[in-house]
């Protein structure tokens, strides 16, 4: 009993678990912020000895389960920041000259210029502080008339922004496989006749 933790109750476990799907298993840092009265070096402990012994845990696949998806969750929002890092770092001076490539399916209300802000300013807030990125756009010297920005909620926003990072990644993967098809020596129909 000395050993174990006996200052971990039932709350501090359900708590610790939502931390664990919230910033993944890597990051006890993380984990304290959401768990009340914790040590980040307390939560550190007990993440140790949780991920040794998780199985003995009665619903530990369940559990698991929701860390998981959490986790690759949060892969997955960590791809999208590379992509906009990615497409920002072709420009010097991104704020004014980044394109986006938006092929048949443009949306009319939202211009480029508030296309080009939302995406510039997300590695500045971060994925998901979508409160932050309404409060710099309501914020900014650029919208002080642009009302249709500016009465965006933070969940439109949040679907606007993933609209355009899927449209900067489906960009990506064309110049990706031109790229491949160009070191491959074209891999187009003449190329399969010449295998067979």
């Amino acid at each position: 009993l000395a050993g174990g933790f006996s200052n971990w109750n039932r709350r501090d476990f359900q708590a610790y678990c939502r931390a664990c799907e919230k910033f993944g298993r890597h990051d006890p840092e993380g984990m304290a912020e959401e768990i009340e009265g914790k040590t980040a070096e307390e939560v550190r402990a007990y993440n140790d000895v949780f991920w040794q012994r998780y199985k003995e845990v009665s619903e530990y696949k369940r559990i698991l389960g929701n860390i998981e998806r959490g986790e690759a969750k949060i892969a997955r929002q960590n791809d999208m920041l590379k992509a906009v890092r990615r497409k920002i770092d072709l420009y010097k001076n991104p704020w004014r000259d980044l394109k986006i490539v938006y092929g048949a399916n443009k949306v009319k209300s939202y211009t480029e210029e508030e296309d080009r802000f939302l995406l510039c300013s997300l590695p500045e807030v971060g994925f998901g502080a979508w409160e932050e990125l309404k409060a710099q756009v309501r914020q900014h010297w650029l919208f002080r008339f642009d009302w249709f920005i500016k009465s965006r909620t933070p969940k439109e926003l949040s679907r606007r922004i993933e609209t355009l990072i899927n449209l900067v990644e489906k960009e990506f993967e064309e110049q990706d496989k031109g790229a491949k098809r160009a070191a491959g020596g074209g891999g187009g129909p003449d190329a399969k006749k010449a295998k067979a």
